[in-house]
């Protein structure tokens, strides 16, 4: 359980099907024990972005390869320490929590007010992610 499907499995793209639950139900039928399992299988597809700039990127799925760079946190310059620093974000000069995009850099990405565009497009993060392997058998 928890897992992500490494290959194609009934036609999902791997890493897009993740294995939820598996109960087990014993009944006893004519005279014999029967165990039947139900497998909850979640989906959630990979998805072509368009950013603005034109720039198309796959992202999405259980083990998604790119994560949308936003925190609630970004680097700031001190300019009393004349220094870089992570801050809080604050929101109308309110420190909220909520997150902001960030870009490659973890500096908060500037949104014009008037038309709510962003001043560059959005960050995504690459990420490797390594499968460990696990086999058994029933007896």
């Amino acid at each position: 359980m928890g897992k992500s499907n490494a290959d194609t499995f009934l036609d999902a793209d791997p890493g897009t099907t993740i294995v939820d639950n598996i109960p087990v139900q014993e009944e006893f039928i004519q005279g014999t024990y029967w165990f039947g399992t139900t497998y909850r299988l979640l989906y959630k597809p990979r998805i072509q972005l368009k950013l603005p700039s034109g720039t198309n990127i796959t992202a999405g799925g259980f083990d998604p390869e790119k994560i949308l760079n936003v925190g609630p946190r970004a680097k700031q310059w001190d300019a009393e320490k004349s220094k870089w620093s992570v801050k809080a974000i604050t929101h109308d000069g309110w420190n909220d929590g909520r997150p902001s995009f960030l870009d490659a850099d973890g500096k908060e990405i500037a949104i014009d007010p008037d038309t709510g565009q962003l001043a560059q497009d959005p960050v995504f993060l690459n990420m490797t992610f390594h499968r460990a392997s696990i086999s058994g058998h029933w007896t």
